[in-house]
Parts: structure tokens; sequence; C-alpha cells
């Protein structure tokens, strides 16, 4: 494994987005920021994602080394098919791989220039690259597995707005400085 301590990501879609300006408590309570990463097909062939690939067979073959009679089916992967999810929800599609990140600290979050972005700047369904903490072996609560820290992200494009609704410049017409004098309500309630 390289002695560099991050892991640069290809492109990827980005969901989960409010989780990253605001921690949230995992399941033992403690406060941790987080988002999700979506690889496609075409991210997914990159030499980013071999490297994530071979960080994390390098930390799950090290452990399973000083584990006896490890059996492989009862970790936890990181790496997750999104074809189940696809159906359900936005966001995911046939074929891609998804790594769920966290961290307990607030990651810096910046655009293309380097410029730092906001909540609806940086949003669910804007497509980002992260830097990832090399992969980890955690067991919690009864669950065993492998998992990435979350570094940072930078925006690299726009992408549809997942989640929230509609815009509301989609919803409203715009009206006039003129309102109503409520005589329409008046005649509804007689």
């Amino acid at each position: 494994m390289s002695d560099k301590k991050r892991i640069l990501t290809p492109k990827a879609r980005l969901l989960w987005a409010a989780d990253l300006f605001t921690a949230k408590p995992n399941d033992s309570g403690k406060l941790m920021f987080s988002c999700t990463l979506v690889f496609d097909k075409e991210a997914q062939a990159t030499p980013e994602f071999r490297a994530l690939l071979e960080a994390y067979k390098e930390v799950r073959d090290e452990t399973f080394k000083k584990t006896k009679n490890a059996d492989p089916a009862d970790y936890r992967n990181p790496f997750q098919k999104a074809d189940k999810k696809a159906a359900k929800y936005s966001g995911y599609e046939e074929g891609a791989i998804y790594l769920n990140v966290k961290t307990k600290f607030k990651p810096q979050v910046i655009g293309r220039r380097k410029e730092d972005l906001t909540e609806e700047e940086c949003y669910s369904g804007c497509y980002v690259r992260a830097t990832l903490e090399k992969p980890y072996y955690y067991e919690n609560k009864g669950n065993k597995g492998f998992s990435f820290g979350l570094g940072n992200v930078q925006k690299i494009a726009d992408g549809e707005r997942l989640g929230g609704g509609a815009s509301a410049d989609d919803e409203f017409d715009a009206v006039d400085s003129g309102g109503s004098s409520g005589d329409d309500l008046d005649d509804l309630l007689a």
C-alpha cells in the first residue's frame, strides 16, 4: 500500500449531500458527517477506482491473515452493488457501485476552483470527487466489515438535483404586487 494516507476517487454521483454539512448520530450516538458516492461503469474503469479496490483488498487480506477461519461472507464489503437500490431510489443506477463514507470531522466541500461551497451549491445529484482515508476494519454491535473514512469533497459538475421535492420556480408563477382584498375568502366562508 502506498504511503499516502488518502486516496482520490474518480467522478461520483453524490447522494445524501446534506449530511456533509450537518452531522447526524450514528448507531452509537456519535455525531458523524457522511455521504454516499455512486460510481457508474465509466468511473469503475478508472485507475482511481482500481486504487480504491486495491487498498481495500490489501486491508482485507491482512485482516484475514490475523483471523483464523475467517469467512469473507461474514464481513461487510464497503463496495455495494446499486442494482437493488436503483429500482427504489433516485441517484442509483443499474451496474453502479456505491460507497457509504463518513467521518467525525467536518469535511471541507469545495468547487472546481477550490472555493468553499454551501449546502445549496453542493447538493444530492451533483458530481464530485472525494478523498477517502485508507480502508479500515471494524467490529461494532455484532457487525464486522471494512469501510473507508471520508476526507474532503470537491464538486466537479452539476447534475439533476435529487430529493427535497420540486423547485419553487417550477411550482409558482410570478404574481403582481397587488394583493387580494379578502372578499374572495369572505364569499367562500359565507
